[in-house]
C-alpha cells in the first residue's frame, strides 16, 4: 500500500451516515469519498461523491425504511459500487443502522468491497432508546450481516454517541455528536493516509484488523494546554465510546494515533502510552502513531482503535437495550463469513436460499427458508 491518501476511501452508506462521511472528509484535505443512498436528496450534501442507488426500484425517493427493498436496490446498482471503489486498498466505511437503506444494503456494500479485496473498517451506529424496538430489532437483524462482511467493525449507539447533549436544544446536541462522529473518521484516515513522525499507516492498520476477531471499539479526545497529554488520554479512557474497562482488558491489539503541533514533546507520548497501558491487558498488542501539524499547535488530539478478542458477546454489548449476536472469532475473514452463516440463522439470510441456485425469501431482514425455531432460538419440546 502507498501510504497516501489515493487509496484510502470514506465511505458514507444512508442519509445519516452520509452526513458523518462529508463532514470528515471536508476536514481531511485530500480524502477520497463515496457515499450511497436510494434517496436521491442524499446527493445535496455528497455532491459529485453520491451514487444513487436503486433507481429503477425506488425512483430515488428512498426505501421506506424497508431493508429487504434496500438490499435489493443495492443489488441492482453494485456494478456502480465497484466502479466507485476502484483502486481503493483501505475504506473507512460510516453507516446508520434501524433504517433501511443502512440496515438493508451496507451487507451487500461491504460485500462488494471484500470481494474486491479492499479492508474494509466499518463504523456503525445503532438507534437511540427512545427510537422503540423496531429500529432496534432491525438495528439487530443488520448488524451481523455487517459484521460477517467488514473486515473490522466498531458499533457505537447514538445514546453513547449524543451523551451529554440531553439538556442541549437538539441542533447543539446534534452538531457536537456529528463532530464526534466526524473527529473519529477524520483522524483514522489521517493516521492511515499521512505520513507522520511515527507511521502507522494504511497496511499496518489493515493486518492488525484483518487478524483480529473482527469486533472494534474506536474513539478520540482532545485536549489543550497545560497537562493537555494526560487530560487527553483519561478522556479517551473515560469515553462512553469506547465501553466500560471491561472492554480495555478485552483489547487484544490498540492503534493509538496522536495528532499535535510541533510543540509535542516526547514526555506527553509516555504520559499517553503509560496511562492506556495501565487500563489494557499486559498482552494487549499497542501500536502507536504521531502525525505533527503546525495547525494544531497548544492543541493534541487522540483517536483509539481497540480490536477485542474473540467470544461471546459482554453483557453490556447491547443494541437498543437488548443483547447482541455474538460474531464468529477467526481471523481469516472469509472464515469468519462462513462461521457466521453456519451459527446465525439471521446472518444466513445473505447467502441466499436453502437450494442452490435460487434466492432465499427475505421478509424483515430475515430468511424464511431458515426453520422458524432456529431463527428465534426456540428450544424444541423433547
Amino acid at each position: 500500500m502507498s501510504g497516501t491518501g489515493s487509496d484510502i476511501l470514506i465511505v458514507g452508506i444512508g442519509g445519516a451516515a452520509i452526513g458523518f462521511a462529508t463532514r470528515a472528509a471536508a476536514l481531511a484535505p485530500g480524502a477520497r469519498l463515496a457515499c450511497f443512498d436510494s434517496d436521491g436528496a442524499s446527493e445535496e450534501a455528497a455532491q459529485q461523491s453520491f451514487f444513487l442507488m436503486g433507481a429503477a426500484r425506488c425512483n430515488g425517493r428512498g426505501c421506506g425504511g424497508d431493508a429487504v427493498k434496500a438490499r435489493a436496490a443495492a443489488i441492482d446498482d453494485i456494478a456502480a459500487v465497484r466502479d466507485a471503489v476502484s483502486g481503493t486498498r483501505l475504506a473507512i466505511v460510516a453507516v446508520a443502522l434501524g433504517g433501511g437503506f443502512g440496515s438493508g444494503a451496507a451487507p451487500e456494500i461491504l460485500k462488494a468491497l471484500r470481494d474486491e479485496g479492499i479492508t474494509a473498517i466499518c463504523v456503525a451506529t445503532t438507534p437511540f432508546a427512545f427510537e422503540g424496538g423496531d429500529r432496534a430489532a432491525a438495528a439487530r437483524r443488520a448488524l451481523p450481516l455487517l459484521e460477517s462482511a467488514a473486515t473490522a467493525t466498531a458499533v457505537i449507539s447514538l445514546d453513547d454517541l449524543f451523551a451529554g447533549g440531553g439538556d442541549a436544544p437538539l441542533a447543539d446536541a446534534y452538531a457536537a455528536a456529528s463532530g464526534t462522529m466526524s473527529d473519529v473518521l477524520t483522524l483514522f484516515w489521517r493516521l492511515a493516509a499521512k505520513p507522520g513522525f511515527i507511521t502507522i499507516g494504511a497496511e499496518r492498520i489493515a493486518a492488525i484488523a484483518s487478524s483480529s476477531s473482527g469486533k472494534m471499539r474506536i474513539a478520540t479526545a482532545h485536549a489543550t494546554g497545560e497537562g493537555r497529554a494526560t487530560a487527553a488520554a483519561n478522556a479517551l479512557l473515560a469515553s462512553r465510546l469506547t465501553g466500560r474497562e471491561v472492554r480495555l482488558e478485552n483489547a487484544e491489539a490498540a492503534i493509538v494515533g496522536v495528532l499535535a503541533g510541533s510543540d509535542l514533546r516526547l514526555a506527553e507520548l509516555t504520559e499517553i502510552s503509560t496511562a492506556l497501558s495501565a487500563r489494557l491487558s499486559p498482552t494487549c498488542h499497542l501500536d502507536f502513531g504521531v502525525i505533527l501539524d503546525e495547525e494544531a499547535h497548544d492543541a493534541l488530539s487522540i483517536v483509539c482503535l481497540l480490536f477485542e478478542k474473540g467470544g461471546a458477546a459482554e453483557a453490556d454489548d447491547v443494541v437498543g437495550g437488548e443483547p447482541a449476536k455474538a460474531q464468529g472469532t477467526t481471523s481469516e475473514r472469509s472464515g469468519r463469513s462462513r462461521r457466521a452463516k453456519s451459527c446465525d440463522p439471521l446472518a444466513s439470510s445473505s447467502s441466499g436460499a436453502r437450494f442452490k441456485g435460487t434466492e432465499g425469501t427475505i421478509y424483515n431482514g430475515q430468511n424464511l427458508d431458515i426453520p422458524t425455531y432456529q431463527r428465534r432460538n426456540l428450544p424444541l419440546e423433547k
